[in-house]
């Protein structure tokens, strides 16, 4: 099955575009023919980058470069997207993605995993992230959703959309039991709580992509924010 998956812009958040690729690897392994919806800001967004650009051009300081901690980042992670990802065109706007799964032969689009809906950040691409634009006929479900926050920002008129659209998937998951409970007291449904995909991969999976062992014995590993 030709399969869409809808996440986070891959940019050069390393924990979004992992997540990316468990999901993608995982629906290969089960024999599916996954593609990325690129699904990148608004064209809003790009005004701004020229804006910058143009900044650059009468010497303000601050617009000359971006931290050497983002140009590694980008140097290390556009590679690994490039060499294990499939991705489709860039899409810049909800206009874009409505011929999206028309143009590639979706038969399925699902959304997730990682802080998909999270008010401030679904809100900023309409309702793209309750696949709105997908036509009826086509498989629709969420893989691992995350609100982001254990409290409901959505409006009451946004809430009554989300309602009607996620009332047309086949499937919905969450990953946090937060969100569980967001969808029983805002939306009246109550989705599956399942794992991030990160999970889904063995170990033997992660040894492919991933670099030497750094420390033979053992060791505890934390990743804060």
């Amino acid at each position: 099955m030709k399969i869409g998956i809808l996440t986070h812009p891959l940019g050069t958040n390393y924990g979004g575009i992992l997540q990316c690729y468990a999901l993608y690897s995982y629906l290969k392994s089960e024999g599916h023919n996954p593609i990325i919806i690129h699904r990148q800001a608004n064209k809003s967004f790009f005004l701004w980058r020229w804006i910058r650009y143009i900044l650059k051009k009468l010497h303000f300081p601050r617009y000359y470069t971006a931290p050497a901690s983002i140009i590694d980042r980008i140097a290390n992670i556009r590679p690994f997207i490039q060499n294990h990802l499939i991705l489709t065109a860039p899409i810049q706007s909800s206009k874009e993605i409505s011929s999206v799964c028309g143009k590639y032969g979706l038969e399925a689009v699902v959304v997730g995993s990682d802080q998909v809906w999270r008010t401030d950040f679904a809100s900023k691409y309409g309702f793209n992230y309750f696949l709105d634009f997908v036509p009826s006929g086509i498989i629709k479900f969420s893989y691992a959703a995350s609100f982001g926050i254990s409290t409901w920002n959505y409006s009451a008129k946004q809430t009554n959309k989300i309602k009607k659209l996620l009332k047309s998937f086949n499937g919905i998951s969450v990953r946090e039991e937060e969100g569980i409970k967001l969808c029983e007291e805002n939306l009246g449904i109550t989705p599956q709580l399942l794992i991030d995909p990160t999970l889904l991969l063995s170990a033997n999976e992660y040894s492919k992509i991933s670099s030497q062992r750094l420390v033979d014995g053992k060791y505890a590993f934390v990743y804060w924010l």
